[in-house]
């Protein structure tokens, strides 16, 4: 090839790069452009309080609400502290629909040795909130969802030790106090996953998004403080 030909395929190769290199810089800069935002699409406020006057444990539990936010595609939502309480802001809705739990509930999660049906009593308890390393939705063979839990090796092993010891018989798995299922322990679970199921009877849509809530809310880690809704307002855009 003779050296004219490879200096215009070299100029021709640079100037495609260069083209393809603003190409993306414009792509990324509309993305951001139209990314929502609280000024311009206006959306719901909400204030939160917090239970408790650390402020180590009240800053962590602020970066949980964004976290639990984040978790479910609540793009461009924003955790402000004002005061004593939390400003929540989520552009481009008007109503806290599925937000309240998100923003409300511990999160704490438990698996225990049922002793009693009726009235319910348990045994042995493990705390495992703090151990889940992820959180996803999954359905059945039946296309009823559930929420997937993977532990971490603490986790693991905590899980694996109690459902041994329980097999053959019943185990609760409750959240913040509620029983969510009691089912009866088949085998020792030791491969660091469990299943949350969620009650049946429910429109499809309204669970879906029950077990997306329940995924955000046991994937990170518990909230440090109580929290409550204290009010909210619907912001009108450029408001």
């Amino acid at each position: 090839m003779a050296s004219g030909d490879k200096t215009r395929l070299l100029i021709g190769a640079g100037l495609g790069c260069m083209l393809l290199v603003v190409l993306l810089m414009l792509t990324a800069l509309y993305l951001l452009a139209r990314a929502p935002s609280f000024e311009r699409d206006g959306g719901l406020e909400i204030r939160v309080s917090v239970d408790t006057t650390d402020p180590s444990v009240r800053d962590a539990t602020g970066r949980v609400l964004l976290g639990r936010l984040e978790a479910v595609g609540a793009r461009g939502a924003t955790v402000s502290p004002d005061g004593p309480d939390y400003i929540v802001r989520v552009p481009g809705i008007e109503q806290e629909i599925g937000l309240h739990d998100l923003l409300t509930r511990r999160g704490l999660l438990e698996f225990c040795e049922v002793v009693q049906e009726t009235p319910m009593e348990f045994g042995r308890c493990i705390k495992l909130g703090d151990k889940v390393a992820g959180a996803r939705v999954d359905t059945d063979q039946f296309g009823e969802p559930h929420v997937e839990l993977e532990f971490d090796g603490a986790g693991r092993d905590a899980f694996c030790e109690l459902s041994t010891a329980l097999v053959g018989r019943k185990m609760s798995i409750l959240v913040d106090g509620d029983v969510q299922s009691s089912p009866v322990v088949q085998e020792p679970i030791c491969g660091g996953v469990a299943w949350v199921t969620l009650g049946t009877g429910q429109p499809d849509e309204q669970m879906a998004q029950e077990a997306a809530d329940l995924a955000a809310i046991l994937g990170t880690t518990p909230l440090p403080a109580a929290t409550g809704m204290v009010s909210e307002r619907a912001i009108e855009p450029g408001g």
